[in-house]
Formats: C-alpha cells, structure tokens, sequence
C-alpha cells in the first residue's frame, strides 16, 4: 500500500508494531485513531491487524476506509475484497475486485493476480449457496 504523504510517526509505529504484535496494535493504537482519519498509515495498520487477528468485519471497515482514501490500489481494494468475504459481504468484495480489475486490466502485479484468485474464490462460494 503506497501512500503519496508523507507517513505520520503514528503511521510509522503502527506499521512497526503490527509486524511484532496485531494484539497490541488493537490495544494501544486503535483506540488513539480519530474517526475519519486520513492516516493512510495508521488505517492500513489498524485494518491489517484486525484482518490478522481474524475480525474480518471490523477489518472490512477499516479497509473501505482506505478504499475511500487510496482508490488507485489494487493491494487495498484486494485487501478489502479479501475481508468482505471473510465477512460474508460479497457485495463489498464484488465492488472492490471490480475496482482492481479496473486498475490493473492485465493482471500485471502481484496484487493484480491475487484479485484474480480471489474472484474465483468468490464466484465458487457464490455458486455453492
């Protein structure tokens, strides 16, 4: 996830903490995060941790928010697409697989790839209900 800003210290540490601890990034970052935070950091500290610690569905909000934030990213619309259908929101997970499909047509990144993967995942759980 690339960010065009400049990372806050916050963002920074969110990001160093979450590589040794998600628990304590839900712990002590979470709760110091304003709502409607910009921190593209930060948010994609705070969505990563929540995914790893397997709360798709809060993990899903944070992500759309950095959907919201960096609508150019595969890596956050794969990283949304990815908690919605781990939250059983399809819908959420249609929207920001489309998105990535859009951006990168040819399946070009690693990130690409992976949305590709993901949706056949999708359309397989889909035809299984």
């Amino acid at each position: 996830m690339s960010s065009q800003r400049k990372p806050s210290a916050m963002g920074t540490a969110a990001l160093n903490l979450l590589r040794v601890s998600p628990d304590l990034v839900v712990q002590l970052i979470l709760p110091m995060v304003p709502d409607g935070s910009r921190d593209t950091e930060l948010v994609a500290a705070v969505g990563l941790a929540l995914a790893r610690l397997e709360r798709a569905p809060e993990a899903a909000r944070w992500f759309l928010r950095l959907f919201e934030l960096m609508p150019e990213d595969v890596e956050v619309c794969v990283c949304l697409a990815e908690a919605a259908m781990e939250a059983a929101d399809p819908a959420m997970a249609v929207t920001a697989l489309e998105r990535a499909f859009a951006i990168d047509k040819a399946a070009a990144t690693p990130a690409g790839r992976r949305a590709r993967v993901l949706a056949f995942k999708l359309e397989k759980q889909l035809g299984e209900r």
